[in-house]
């Protein structure tokens, strides 16, 4: 007779006010129920199911479906336990403006134990649960953080789930199309009651599961997921990767022995997907557990279809959710990369200027730190067969690398022009200096400062030669760069890197202070000595100078102490016309011209003289020198001069050479040779 009732509309009627009156009762709120259906006093389906928020009178819950497996005989028992939960088409609203949610009501309600008052209390002891078409949405004004759920499909099957006894224990939980999405922007909650940041290596300020639940999952699986985080940032999302328009898609994967224990959450990893940038991860496998203040991926492997990096990456908070929404300066990072590979297509998705590099680097060492204060040690990154780098390095800014501050130490760096050109394209269009002479360079020192302003110190060898620095670099964004310090060369080619024919190799030690670095910029003042430099083809020893460069034209003061010239000069000296011009004052104490290349023959000359010429060799001079105390040895034979004056001049094509003294004269007029 009962079981005929429970069928008949009435009954039915009388059943959904008998459900909704307890329940709003007993919860304090608005709850309805548009149809309810039973069988045999254990199984209820409910349709149109109605929970309102307490506070806003909003929609808290609502389920066009709700399937339970409820304890027999339910509303006759003080204790009721529901066993399987089924819902379709549902939406949740969850939200708070202050420190309190608008569902707290619930879980206060679920989680009390029973009173000694005769109010009856709903147990959950689930077996199964079933979700189709779920949409939640998850709104913190008081920290400034919304949420969202998307799901087509939701299937768990449960060991044991008992909320009294805090225990989960799933046997197989399966998701379809879920969608997960997250937005930041600013909140309610004042400066005051924010985190304080702590020096913690691995724990929050509060314990993490303080409550003693017991969880465990033998298999979670995804299919076709999504995960989606932005922040409020006005403006349109990047090309590439842009960490405030993410957007994960088709992630698929198992985690498999999912364990809570105690403040732990240990997890066995495998999942792919792709991101909106183009990146993609084709696998990602770890061990993956997650304490108080950490996640660490330990056996980690990643795979992309360019790159493969394993080993280890780790990252420690002292907030969850506060440091992961300031992601660059709170979370710290630590990696260890043994025998990973790095291509830079995958890198070019988050550094876009390296798309057209395509090179493959392989990668070994430790990393910590937060991205915008990043420590790596023993760090070793290898491209081809040209590149490599072994060294320490600590990076204070990132990711604005204009503003990040360097401390690099080099044990060894070596690459090619063409690799750095690889890298730095625009390289290609500097021709003076003439950089592509530069084929090779190895580099052991420090490196510190930023990109635009630095201290370099250390050895730098190079097919043109060897060059140990102790400089202030500085590279302005618009403008001419600039340096101070002391540089040395060794047997270095300045000729073939400065464009500069006559110019051969320099050993060359000293103060440098100017500016340019080409001979159409240069503006530098030089305080050093040459113990070696080619000129003309004749290498020239113990030079020490102290001048200005402007250019190619020398402004100051040389003194030559050379096995075939021992001289000072003091003037100008102009390389920048196409036939170098010399004003200058000198004093000779000996001149092997033939040694040194200015004659044919052998001749000595000393004495001082007055030079205001322009030429590079005796016989294409033009202008005059004036000749005091001189001496002149040739063929054995030595002339002697308190005063001479040579003089050339071209005019009408011909070339009128003037040789005086205080007491006669000499003219040669027409085409001749005087070395000859």
């Amino acid at each position: 007779m009962t079981a005929v009732l429970i069928n008949t509309t009435p009954a039915q009627n009388w059943l959904v006010k008998t459900v909704t009156h307890r329940l709003s009762k007993d919860l304090d709120t608005r709850v309805t129920i548009r149809h309810v259906n039973f069988a045999l006093f254990n199984k209820m389906n409910l349709e149109g199911v109605y929970i309102q928020d307490q506070n806003k009178k909003d929609t808290l819950l609502y389920a066009g479906r709700l399937s339970v497996n409820i304890t027999d005989w339910f509303f006759f028992k003080d204790q009721i336990e529901l066993k399987y939960i089924g819902v379709e088409d549902a939406v949740i609203h969850l939200h708070r403006v202050d420190s309190v949610w608008n569902y707290q009501f619930l879980a206060d309600y679920f989680s009390s134990p029973a009173s000694s008052k005769s109010k009856k209390q709903i147990t959950l002891s689930l077996k199964e649960v079933v979700l189709k078409n779920i949409h939640l949405q998850h709104r913190d004004g008081w920290r400034g953080q919304d949420m969202g759920l998307d799901l087509k499909r939701l299937l768990l099957e449960a060991d044991e789930i008992d909320f009294t006894k805090k225990l989960v224990s799933i046997h197989m939980l399966e998701m379809d199309e879920p969608v997960f999405s997250i937005y930041d922007y600013t909140g309610n909650r004042p400066k005051a009651l924010q985190p304080k940041a702590r020096n913690t290596q691995d724990s929050l300020s509060g314990a993490f599961n303080a409550a003693g639940w017991k969880l465990a999952v033998n298999e979670l699986t995804l299919n076709n997921g999504a995960f989606k985080s932005s922040r409020d940032v006005q403006r349109e999302a990047y090309d590439h990767f842009d960490a405030s328009r993410i957007h994960f898609y088709a992630i698929n994967g198992k985690f498999k022995k999912i364990a809570l224990r105690q403040d732990t959450l240990f997890a066995n990893i495998s999942l792919s997907t792709k991101e909106r940038s183009g990146f993609t991860v084709k696998s990602l496998t770890s061990k993956f557990r997650m304490e108080p203040g950490a996640m660490i991926f330990d056996s980690l492997d990643i795979r992309t279809p360019s790159s493969h990096l394993t080993h280890f990456y780790a990252m420690r908070y002292n907030d969850f959710n506060d440091d992961m929404s300031a992601f660059i300066s709170k979370v710290k990072l630590e990696g260890r990369f043994h025998n990973s590979s790095l291509h830079s297509k995958d890198l070019a998705f988050f550094a876009p200027e390296l798309k057209n590099w395509n090179r493959l680097v392989r990668i070994d060492g430790d990393v910590r730190g937060t991205i915008d204060n990043l420590n790596a040690k023993n760090f070793i990154i290898e491209s081809g067969k040209d590149s490599y780098l072994n060294g320490n390095i600590k990076m204070a800014g990132l990711p604005d690398i204009d503003s990040t501050y360097i401390d690099f130490k080099s044990n060894d760096f070596r690459t090619t022009y063409a690799d750095v050109v690889g890298i730095i394209p625009g390289l290609k269009k500097v021709t003076d200096p003439k950089l592509n002479e530069i084929r090779y360079i190895r580099f052991r020192g420090n490196f510190t400062g930023f990109m635009r302003d630095f201290v370099t110190y250390g050895n730098i060898e190079t097919n043109l030669g060897t060059v140990v620095s102790d400089l202030n670099m500085k590279f302005p964004a618009k403008g001419t760069a600039s340096y101070s310090g002391k540089i040395s060369t060794d047997n270095f080619d300045m000729g073939t890197f400065l464009g500069v024919m006559k110019l051969g190799r320099a050993s060359f030690k000293g103060n440098v202070k100017g500016s340019g670095f080409s001979t159409q910029t240069l503006d530098a003042d030089l305080d050093g000595t040459f113990s070696r430099l080619q000129f003309n083809n004749y290498n020239y020893e113990s030079i020490a100078v102290k001048g200005h460069m402007d250019k190619k034209l020398f402004n100051g003061a040389v003194s030559i102490s050379d096995p075939n010239l021992i001289a000072s000069l003091d003037g100008e000296v102009n390389l920048n016309a196409a036939r170098p011009e010399f004003n200058f004052f000198a004093n000779i104490q000996r001149g092997y011209l033939k040694e040194v290349g200015f004659a044919k023959d052998d001749m000595n000359v000393i004495g001082k003289f007055d030079m205001n010429f322009n030429g590079d060799d005796i016989d294409n001079f033009l202008g005059t020198v004036s000749l005091y105390d001189v001496a002149v040895t040739k063929a054995n034979q030595t002339f002697v001069f308190d005063t001479l004056t040579l003089s050339s001049q071209l005019i009408d094509q011909q070339k009128i050479l003037q040789l005086r003294n205080t007491e006669a004269s000499a003219f040669l007029i027409g085409d001749f040779t005087i070395r000859e």
